[in-house]
């Protein structure tokens, strides 16, 4: 584990072709006047549609002959999803034209299952201009409100999402199957806020001592019971009172690309919220795999407690199994003495080779031994936050992040 006085390392998608329509390739194109009967259908070039297709191969046609050989038809896979971010490229079909007398009729592409994955703000009241951009969605309560219905800022809200598409069937003349797109960036499930650029780095650390918070004492936030859920204003565990940290402060998932959270910082803000962007570096390793696999997955985090060991660039993540930090008595008074919390920083994992907790194998074994600790913990909110630790936050240790304050949602 190091022992760095800045911070422990853990708190952390139709064209219907008749056979004489080309997409590209024009100078393989028969005119659209039908004088020629025997004429072969034109290569129809495509890539995923909406979108830029590939150029598709040129046609061959032999004059005065009694028979016409179908030109090789050519055609990407679809957009499942229409526009909006990065469509995957349907790959190139071919096909070995079949012996027939009359010019082949051009297969047709695969159709867009969906509308486009764009964001269109609501229109504000009559007689008003509409909004201007579905940045604060998330923030206003737009998504999932009964008046849109999936309508508006349907990107940021995650109700589309943009991914890879499948190729259409050859039909007819020398019959042929399109290619499955494939490549992009995987698919976002769930709401996505605007990117952060620029500003300072800052780095997460981590850590669960079960106490109550600073600003459950100081700003009126709760504080629960020994089992986590029941409103306890009492003095805090680690001051041997009967207040403990809610469960519900655990970190937890949105979607694939958006978490909620809360921390400790130093000189806190109590109930301030911040809107952070990891990186994909790690503070003490610039190449953790964990912090490459989380770059650009974003949380929403609030104020909630402090902490002498919390460095000024630093937020510490509240994470159940994420290190008792400073206070080693709350976790035990709470849970039982027959846990093991790991690391004083680091818990269930700390980053440190010299630590023995789940340092050995590989990444996707790492993160295994851990998932595995975290079933110590009682089940309900702060298990699933170890769980998250390990499936959204991908064990990342120390990631770094930019961030900005923002409004602070409803439901955190």
């Amino acid at each position: 584990m190091r022992t760095l006085a800045l911070k422990h390392i853990t708190r952390f998608t139709v064209a219907v072709s008749t056979g004489l329509f080309c997409a590209s390739g024009l100078a393989s194109c028969v005119g659209d006047n039908m004088d020629n009967p025997g004429g072969m259908a034109g290569a129809l070039g495509a890539g995923a549609f909406p979108g830029t297709g590939a150029t598709g191969g040129a046609s061959a046609q032999t004059a005065g002959s009694g028979t016409t050989t179908a030109g090789a038809t050519s055609f990407g896979g679809s957009s499942s999803n229409g526009s909006g971010g990065v469509n995957a490229s349907g790959g190139t079909g071919s096909g070995v034209a079949g012996n027939v007398s009359s010019g082949g009729t051009a297969s047709m592409g695969g159709s867009a299952s969906q509308p486009p994955c764009t964001d269109v703000p609501p229109m504000a009241a009559e007689g008003q201009p509409p909004n201007e951009n579905c940045d604060n969605a998330m923030e206003y309560n737009w998504c999932g409100a009964d008046w849109n219905k999936g309508q508006f800022c349907r990107k940021t809200c995650g109700d589309c999402t943009d991914g890879s598409g499948t190729g259409g069937t050859g039909n007819n003349g020398g019959a042929s199957t399109g290619g499955t797109g494939s490549g992009g960036t995987p698919p976002v499930v769930g709401p996505k806020l605007p990117d952060i650029s620029g500003g300072p780095e800052y780095h997460a650390t981590r850590y669960w001592d079960c106490c109550k918070t600073h600003c459950a004492t100081n700003a009126g936030a709760k504080s629960c019971g020994q089992d986590g859920v029941s409103q306890n204003n009492g003095t805090s565990s680690c001051d041997n009172g009967s207040a403990f940290a809610c469960y519900s402060e655990a970190p937890r998932a949105l979607g694939s690309h958006l978490s909620y959270g809360y921390i400790a910082k130093k000189s806190p803000n109590c109930g301030t919220c911040y809107q952070i962007q990891f990186t994909g570096q790690g503070f003490y390793s610039a190449n953790d795999p964990g912090s490459k696999l989380i770059a650009g997955k974003q949380m929403i985090v609030k104020v909630s407690n402090t902490g002498s060991d919390v460095a000024d660039q630093q937020f510490d993540l509240m994470i159940p199994g994420g290190g008792v930090g400073l206070k080693k008595g709350g976790c035990t008074k709470q849970w039982g003495d027959n846990i093991d919390f790991g690391a004083e920083y680091g818990g269930f994992y700390s980053g440190d080779p010299k630590d023995l907790n789940c340092n050995e194998g590989t990444h996707a074994q790492k993160k295994a031994c851990v998932k595995a600790l975290c079933n110590q913990i009682p089940a309900g909110d702060a298990r699933d936050g170890c769980y998250w630790w390990v499936d959204w936050l991908e064990l990342a240790d120390n990631p770094k992040f930019r961030f900005k304050e923002t409004q602070c949602p409803n439901d955190i």
